[in-house]
């Protein structure tokens, strides 16, 4: 009887190595993608590249007509 209860302590320690080892997998360190990861994972940042955000200087941006469009249906009604 105690031989068969050592061999389910050994076998039950396996078992629980292998189950930590499993937990410590996420997508950096397996073939998991990254949406499988728990929330608590943090991914590192990239790094800066040292250009600015944003469209190519000199070329005009959208956002002002689409207000100005507003105003001047707005005015018309």
């Amino acid at each position: 009887m105690v031989a068969r209860q050592q061999e389910q302590i050994v076998e039950l320690v396996k078992r629980v190595a292998t189950l930590e080892e499993r937990l410590q997998k996420n997508s950096s360190n397996s073939s998991k993608p990254p949406s499988q990861d728990p929330p608590s994972v943090k991914r590192p940042k990239k790094p800066a590249t040292g250009r600015s955000r944003g469209g190519q200087v000199g070329i005009p941006g959208l956002g002002a007509k689409c207000c100005r469009l507003i105003r001047w249906t707005m005015w018309l009604r």
